[in-house]
């Protein structure tokens, strides 16, 4: 998804909680046991010294496009905060999100190489879970491409749900459909009463 992609489609949306800025993350730091016998990792939430390794972490995961630029651009413009995993101080895991009316939308998540299968997503989605109770948010949601079984594997174990499907989901003929997941309490069954709140995830709903 390029960023004014992501900008054009989530900027109404940040416009609905402005009290809820990326300095509003929860700064505790929880550590946990990545699964499957592997080293404590610790999730936190980020801070302006990681931006490097989150980039790195981003270059590898996804290819090459300028993700020190890109991320700066995230942070600055659009809202976006983070949670990052850490081994002995190494970043090993990132999850980016922005508030979005009354949750929370996922914009990335990454593994370093080498910590992939090893339970950091899962600390990751369990922070944001504690994140989302503490701040009396109603659920999460996100975009995963329709093609990507893995991805929809692993946030279906975490709760989530297909709610709908975007076609050319990052671009205009693009030809790259997207299903529109969901993850919360109660957070899908409103969303056509209240339509004013979500108006911009039903906009995708209607595409």
């Amino acid at each position: 998804m390029s960023l004014d992609d992501y900008s054009s489609a989530a900027d109404s949306a940040f416009s609905l909680a402005p009290e809820l800025s990326a300095e509003s993350a929860d700064t505790s730091r929880t550590p946990a046991h990545a699964g499957g016998g592997s080293p404590i990792v610790t999730v936190r939430a980020m801070v302006e010294g990681d931006k490097e390794a989150l980039a790195q972490i981003m270059q590898d995961s996804f290819g090459d496009q300028q993700w020190t630029d890109r991320l700066a651009r995230m942070f600055e413009e659009c809202a976006v905060t983070g949670l990052v995993a850490e081994h002995k101080d190494e970043v090993v895991g990132l999850l980016l999100y922005s508030p979005w009316g009354e949750a929370a939308y996922i914009a990335e998540m990454a593994t370093k190489p080498g910590w992939r299968s090893r339970g950091v997503g899962d600390q990751l989605m369990r922070f944001m879970d504690d994140l989302i109770a503490s701040k009396n948010w109603r659920g999460m949601w996100l975009h995963v491409f329709c093609t990507n079984l893995r991805a929809q594997a692993f946030y279906k174990a975490h709760g989530f749900e297909v709610f709908g499907r975007q076609p050319n989901a990052y671009g205009p003929g693009d030809g790259n459909d997207a299903y529109i997941m969901i993850s919360g309490q109660g957070f899908w069954e409103d969303v056509r009463a209240r339509r004013e709140v979500y108006q911009e995830l039903w906009k995708c709903l209607d595409s």
